[in-house]
């Protein structure tokens, strides 16, 4: 939070240095662009809107491709995930991270129902410009162009138009990343610098890291789990080469460090406090809202995902691929709570799906009728 106040600061003074590209610049640069337009007042209200958003994409999704029941569950649901209200009060990029991911979920399952070109090159555009807010949805973009390809293996010039065109709208983000950094910073940059370390962190044992010039990195899972060895680089944090090296070294001297980090999957879930939710007032509002996560929510996400794992449809696939993206992405890395809520509108539309499920059993009990599953409902002709 006060990291993007001073890098913000910083930038809007005509002041660069490399650090300052340790974590994605995205949300440095639209907080700095958005608060000259209009102050804090403006920011707070774009922080809102587009939670708001992201409810009404959710509502959207589950609407027209499960029916109404599963549209008005999935809105009630939305409505009431606290952490993604609570984020909203927060200066950092989660808010903004979350109504991208699924803003390029909603895009996806249009392209693949419509077909057009031009729905692939904004979701390759969409999935590159979440990626400098944040990088955990960024192994989902390679394994969604291989399932695009195993999607169209029929006609594999459809599909790697589909792939190209998808490449370009990535390209044309990146490429202004790059340009933008080698105009002010002397050296063209793909992205950000932190995961490298971030490997350290999670494959190596110390967990409280200094670096050469006296920066100082830990992550809040680490101080929850009290696993706080401290251990002084002779680096800095920017030289990605030689902390990727150091990582593998400790891969290579403990190998049974790959099997511990199949940990970070359960802490997205639990397990570790919702870091900074807990440090304000929204904290009496997450705290019951925990319980109807762990006890409702993901139940009924459990019971969608299921009713649904029959169905060799776009949606349950671009979803679990999603999911299971995400999941690898903490495994090699490194997890906490807080790495999921963006990537909670699959979880809430399995949710409604679950709901709507149940609806319909409790219909077939009531009027002795023939049960029609919710989720075999037909998808609207836009697809999404």
């Amino acid at each position: 939070m006060g990291a993007y106040f001073h890098r913000s600061w910083e930038i809007g003074r005509g002041i660069y240095y490399i650090r300052q590209l340790f974590q994605p610049v995205g949300f440095t640069l639209w907080s700095l662009w958005i608060r000259d337009l209009g102050g804090f007042e403006l920011f707070k209200w774009t922080q809102i809107f587009l939670s708001w958003g992201t409810v009404f994409l959710i509502f959207l999704i589950a609407r027209n491709r499960f029916g109404n029941v599963a549209g008005i569950a999935s809105l009630v649901l939305a409505g009431l995930h606290v952490p993604q209200a609570a984020f909203a009060t927060f200066h950092m990029a989660e808010t903004f991270y979350a109504f991208v991911i699924t803003l390029t979920f909603y895009f996806a399952l249009k392209a693949l129902a419509n077909k057009k070109l031009s729905y692939f090159f904004t979701v390759g555009f969409l999935l590159s410009l979440a990626f400098y807010f944040k990088g955990n949805h960024a192994y989902f973009i390679p394994l969604f162009a291989l399932w695009l390809f195993y999607r169209e293996r029929k006609s594999f010039s459809s599909g790697f138009k589909k792939v190209f065109v998808m490449g370009l709208g990535c390209l044309l983000v990146t490429t202004v990343h790059m340009a933008w950094t080698w105009q002010h910073y002397q050296k063209p940059f793909l992205g950000p610098m932190a995961g490298a370390l971030n490997f350290v962190e999670g494959k190596c044992p110390s967990k409280d890291n200094i670096d050469s010039t006296g920066a100082r990195w830990m992550s809040p899972l680490f101080g929850i789990l009290n696993e706080t060895t401290v251990k002084i680089w002779p680096r800095p944090f920017t030289d990605q080469s030689y902390f990727w090296n150091e990582g593998f070294k400790c891969v290579q001297e403990n190998p049974f460090v790959l099997v511990e980090s199949l940990r970070y999957i359960y802490y997205l879930f639990g397990g570790n406090d919702l870091w900074p939710i807990m440090t304000n007032a929204t904290r009496s509002w997450y705290i019951p809202w925990e319980y109807f996560f762990h006890y409702g929510l993901l139940p009924l996400a459990l019971l969608g995902a299921l009713s649904l794992a029959r169905k060799k449809d776009d949606f349950t696939e671009i979803s679990a691929l999603m999911m299971l993206s995400l999941f690898f992405t903490v495994w090699f890395f490194k997890s906490e709570n807080r790495f999921r809520v963006p990537f909670d509108g699959i979880l809430l539309v399995w949710g409604s799906v679950g709901v709507a499920w149940l609806a319909e059993q409790v219909k077939a009990l009531v009027f002795k009728g023939t049960k029609i599953s919710a989720i075999d409902a037909p998808v609207e002709p836009d697809g999404v």
